[in-house]
């Protein structure tokens, strides 16, 4: 798992423990924690700070790769441009650029260094620097002394090009199980699933004085719900006389192969509405399960989790 997701997933959900092969994500504490996010090219880069999950979407479909989406929300963001070095630098934080092009970046906005080649990074690599002040159109400051080549590039940090491995080996909704009933039998005749966590959390904006956002607070308990897309057969339609006696399903979702990694989501008490049906003059029929994700007993914190196993 890697660690930008995890930390994403932690900063929505609120609490992740390791145990053994396992990492898991769940809403026993509340979110506390702030992200640094970068964003950028080759020629522009935006540094945020102070940054936190709104919510959290994860899509499972029936014919194509398993999605999660989360918004974002952060204090600021920093820019940054291309300058070129007019002038060799030598263990200073004082930068000479050419004549402009030092208005190209904000204080606060991570930088790093290359070469003439435009490929060869001399300093900033780690991400530890950044602009200080932008003291006229060809004199910037930064956090931290270097040294660069004349006519070398200060251009924004790229993290990816150093820590980060592509994805080869997406999750796909093709391969997994659904189940009702705490994994003891599986639904065939669920089409997808999505998943929704808000943390109701209450952003700190509009404060006297202050210009931007000043963080989050938690501002009431948690919505968790649970959307499937369920084939009508006469095995399923007890779903329905089960929603109108409003008892609770416990629904485990299994994606990807159970002897490899793959994710797990254990959800012990769904309580679904009824749901609607129309029935066609011919085809298959389908219904939505949409239902509330409780947790087990008062005080188990357990409404949700989400876990990354590698067996």
């Amino acid at each position: 798992l890697d660690t930008p997701v995890a930390d994403l997933l932690e900063n929505v959900l609120g609490r992740k423990t390791v145990t053994g092969n396992a990492v898991t994500f769940d809403a026993a504490n509340p979110p506390t924690s702030f992200l640094s996010i970068q964003q950028g090219n080759n020629v522009f880069g935006r540094s945020f700070n102070g940054g936190y999950g709104k919510s959290l979407k994860i899509m499972l479909p029936g014919d194509g790769e398993a999605k999660m989406t989360m918004p974002l929300k952060c204090r600021d963001g920093k820019y940054a441009s291309v300058a070129q070095i007019n002038g060799a630098v030598v263990a200073s934080a004082n930068i000479i650029t050419n004549t402009g092009e030092a208005r190209r970046f904000e204080a606060g906005a991570r930088v790093m260094f290359v070469k003439i080649d435009g490929q060869t990074v001399t300093a900033g690599a780690t991400g530890t620097l950044s602009v200080l002040s932008v003291t006229s159109e060809t004199q910037l400051v930064l956090s931290a002394a270097i040294t660069a080549a004349d006519d070398s590039y200060m251009v924004p940090w790229a993290p990816h090009q150093f820590d980060q491995v592509g994805i080869d080996n997406p999750q796909t909704g093709l391969q997994g199980s659904i189940s009702l009933d705490g994994g003891t039998t599986t639904i065939e005749e669920i089409r997808s699933a999505e998943i929704s966590f808000d943390p109701k959390v209450e952003d700190q904006d509009n404060y006297y004085g202050a210009d931007g956002n000043r963080g989050r607070v938690v501002g009431g308990h948690a919505e968790i719900t649970l959307d499937l897309d369920v084939m009508l057969s006469a095995s399923q339609a007890r779903q329905i006389m089960d929603a109108r006696r409003f008892q609770a399903k416990n629904v485990v979702v299994k994606l990807g192969d159970v002897l490899i990694q793959h994710l797990k989501f254990t959800m012990p008490n769904v309580l679904f509405s009824v749901p609607d049906v129309e029935l066609p003059d011919e085809g298959s029929v389908a219904m939505k399960l949409s239902g509330k994700c409780l947790q087990s007993d008062v005080g188990s914190l357990d409404a949700f989790i989400m876990e990354y196993v590698t067996p």
